[in-house]
């Protein structure tokens, strides 16, 4: 199955449905399932945002209380990419759930349109990469 890294806090955002475009520089064609992967990184401006509405709001409705709670070297769950759209249709549109708090819809990017997150019971410690990678079969049958 095909994955993605997130970073955190977006990562567990786009899993309890709090975030439902990943904005990126570049653009896929891949539509379907994938894991979204929780990257390992997680900066100091990141976990500050965490203590700020909305973001606090919605972790805590999601039962993170604490930055330090989000999990990180991890597969979280499933998503299904619908779409990847320039970001410029959301601002020149205004399309409906463009959420400037939430991501940086800055002409030139890309979103790249989430439904149905799929949280596993408990994240699944592995590896991620660049892009849009492949989880191999005996991983994902081994949940």
């Amino acid at each position: 199955m095909k994955a993605l890294t997130v970073l955190q806090p977006w990562a567990q955002l786009l899993m309890v449905g709090g975030k439902r475009h990943e904005i990126r520089t570049w653009k896929t064609n891949y539509r379907g399932p994938l894991f979204i992967h929780a990257g390992l990184t997680f900066t100091q401006a990141a976990r500050a945002r965490c203590a700020r509405a909305p973001l606090r709001a919605l972790l805590a409705q999601a039962g993170i209380h604490y930055s330090a709670d989000l999990p990180r070297g991890a597969l979280l769950g499933t998503i299904t990419l619908e779409d990847c759209v320039p970001t410029e249709q959301f601002l020149y549109t205004g399309a409906a759930g463009c959420d400037g708090s939430m991501a940086d819809f800055q002409p030139g990017r890309w979103a790249w349109i989430m439904s149905n997150p799929q949280l596993l019971e408990a994240p699944f410690p592995y590896r991620g990469q660049l892009g849009v990678f492949e989880v191999p079969e005996r991983v994902v049958s081994s949940e």
